[in-house]
């Protein structure tokens, strides 16, 4: 390689020495900057060589008195930044690491990864972060080395220098049973959820999804995640908190629904059959459709409540309309007439609509743990109707006597305060196959929620209606 240096600084000094004696200004031929380029990019050198020999053709050219020269200089620059940058573990190596004798000033790296590790959950001296943060800084197009990426990456490097043996993330998941039990995680654990939230934050998760558990587990394995990380501290912790939910035997849809709070007061079975649809058309992160979508197509009717010469209620029939107005908002007070709701029927011919020209349809059905586990083991969510809530009843007085009305079409209905929707996507089983819980999205919350099934069941079979999916 001495050689091939000696060669092409040659060919520079010997222009050099021709622009001097002519005095006036030297133009390099693009022969040279060419030849030299290619000196750089052909041989098969270690990167120690190749970094050696670009800085000393740069010392060599700086001593050169023509503005030509600056072409070159650039076309170099700008090579062994892109050789720097696609070679950073190299480039580190040999920038900060190249004399063993001479001791690196490490606390102003220390202080980066400090920084660093402050925001991201993943961090950590391990094999596994130090290739994350490789992998962040080769997608950057120019090498910043002041930043506090860069830092923590020479830090690691700093610290991993010396052999040493370091779990692997696949490994230790097969032993979290164990490791949930052992003194060091149990007198921790509280410093573990600490990051729980942060977590479940991070990778929009909710913590009774079993869909979103494995999703992450494959996440820490396929990415590879330290297994001393606060990510897997995290993810170790929410194990402890949900197995018992996890191991249940159960029956579950395949895939979480892109759920989002109700946008109206009134609009809980817009939100229900919004969130229907999307689990056959959406994703994770992006909905087919909005639930105004779905509001513009319920019906309504303009004629009002009346009481006839017996003082009998005449009013709208919610299986044909929505009853009231979707823009009001319910009362409170027991007692009070506060109607707003629309039942399966509509809904039905509404989510058969958007969903027209697929293999399947939507169908209302009775209310019963059987067609429950029958629709969600045949991956189709459960949309049914109810009273909330449950628990309101042991602080609130609530008046189980309906009140009652006639349709046009002399239909009776039966009419109870805080009526709503909820979509089932999970359901615990017992060992006699029948429901422990439930596990479903509400108007309320984006996340999954859990209630006992037999507290459920006193309400929604008096409505006794669900909507589930049924192959044509």
């Amino acid at each position: 390689m001495k050689f091939k240096i000696i060669m092409v600084l040659l060919i520079i000094s010997s222009f050099f020495m021709l622009s001097k004696a002519i005095a006036e200004p030297f133009h390099f031929d693009e022969e040279l900057n060419s030849s030299v380029l290619e000196e750089i990019r052909s041989q098969s050198w270690s990167f120690a060589q190749r970094y050696e020999f670009i800085e000393e053709v740069k010392v060599k050219l700086k001593s050169i008195e023509n503005e030509k020269k600056n072409i070159l200089l650039k076309e170099i620059n700008d090579l062994q930044k892109e050789m720097n940058l696609k070679n950073i573990r190299q480039y580190v190596l040999y920038r900060y690491f190249k004399d063993n004798t001479e001791k690196l000033n490490i606390n102003s790296y220390r202080r980066g990864y400090q920084l660093v590790s402050r925001v991201d959950l993943q961090s950590d001296i391990h094999p596994y972060y130090l290739r994350k943060l490789e992998n962040t800084i080769k997608k950057e197009k120019i090498l910043n080395e002041k930043n506090n990426t860069f830092k923590s990456y020479v830090f690691l490097i700093s610290k991993m220098r010396k052999p040493a043996e370091y779990e692997k993330s696949e490994d230790v998941l097969w032993k979290m049973d164990s490791l949930i039990l052992e003194s060091d995680f149990l007198s921790n654990s509280w410093s573990y959820g600490k990051y729980f939230d942060r977590l479940m934050l991070e990778e929009k998760a909710n913590k009774y999804s079993i869909n979103d558990f494995n999703r992450i587990r494959k996440k820490i394995i396929d990415t590879g995640i330290s297994p001393r990380s606060h990510y897997f501290q995290a993810f170790l912790y929410w194990y402890s908190e949900s197995k018992s939910i996890f191991k249940e035997n159960k029956v579950i849809l395949e895939n979480n629904i892109p759920h989002d709070i109700q946008t109206k007061k009134l609009s809980c079975e817009a939100n229900s059959a919004t969130d229907f649809i999307n689990y056959l058309y959406g994703t994770r992160s992006a909905w087919a459709i909005n639930e105004q979508s779905v509001i513009d197509m319920i019906p309504t009717n303009s004629w009002a409540l009346w009481w006839n010469s017996e003082n009998e209620l005449f009013w709208w029939d919610p299986s044909l309309h929505f009853v009231w107005d979707i823009n009001w908002k319910q009362s409170r007070n027991s007692q009070k007439i506060s109607w707003y709701w629309i039942y399966a029927d509509p809904m039905v011919r509404i989510i058969n609509a958007k969903i027209s020209g697929l293999w399947i349809q939507a169908e209302k059905n009775s209310f019963s743990e059987e067609n429950i586990i029958e629709s969600l083991s045949k991956w189709s969510p459960v949309m049914f109707w109810y009273l909330l809530p449950v628990a309101i009843w042991n602080w609130a007085w609530y008046n189980f006597n309906p009140i009652s009305w006639t349709t046009a079409e002399w239909n009776l209905i039966n009419w109870y305060i805080w009526e709503h929707t909820w979509i089932i996507v999970w359901a615990s089983i017992k060992e006699d196959w029948s429901i422990n819980n439930l596990y479903y999205y509400e108007w309320r919350e984006k996340n999954i929620q859990i209630s006992n099934f037999a507290e459920i069941e006193k309400t929604a079979k008096m409505f006794d209606q669900m909507i589930h999916l049924k192959r044509s």
